[in-house]
C-alpha cells in the first residue's frame, strides 16, 4: 500500500530525471503550461518517489519544464512511499483513464464499465507468479 505525505517544496537539483526521455515535447502545452503558473503559481503537485535523498520524478515534467522556463528553481511534489514501479503504474493507469474517458470510450472490453486500468491492474497482479 502506498503512502502519501502533504505535498511539499523541494529544489529541483534533488530530482531524478530518468523518465524525461519518454515524454513527447509539445510547445503548445509547454507555452500554456508557463502562463498558467505566471499567473497561477504552481496548482498540481508532481509526483515522485524517494531513492537516497533525491526524488525520482514520475509525473510532472511538462510542470517541471515550465517551472524552469519561468525562472523558478523549486518544485511542488507529493511523494509517494511506493515502490517506483507502482508509482509508474499510477500514472500510466490515470493517464490511460483520463485517455479513455476523453475518447468516451470508458472500457477495454465492450459491453463492460470497467476503465482500461483495472484489465492492466488485473494482469499485473498474476506477473511473476509462475
Amino acid at each position: 500500500m502506498k503512502k502519501q505525505t502533504p505535498p511539499m517544496e523541494i529544489d529541483i537539483h534533488l530530482l531524478d530525471l530518468r523518465y524525461a526521455h519518454t515524454r513527447i515535447k509539445n510547445a503548445a502545452a509547454l507555452a500554456k503550461m508557463q502562463n498558467s503558473i505566471i499567473r497561477y503559481g504552481q496548482i498540481v503537485p508532481a509526483l515522485a518517489v524517494p531513492e537516497n535523498n533525491n526524488f525520482i520524478l514520475i509525473d510532472g515534467y511538462l510542470r517541471l519544464k515550465a517551472l524552469k522556463a519561468c525562472g523558478h528553481d523549486c518544485i511542488k511534489l507529493q511523494v509517494i512511499e511506493a515502490s517506483e514501479a507502482d508509482s509508474l503504474f499510477v500514472m500510466l493507469a490515470k493517464n490511460n483513464d483520463r485517455q479513455w474517458r476523453s475518447n468516451r470510450a470508458g472500457s477495454l472490453n465492450p459491453g463492460t464499465s470497467q476503465p482500461f486500468y483495472l484489465f492492466i491492474w488485473r494482469d499485473s497482479q498474476t506477473i511473476g507468479q509462475g
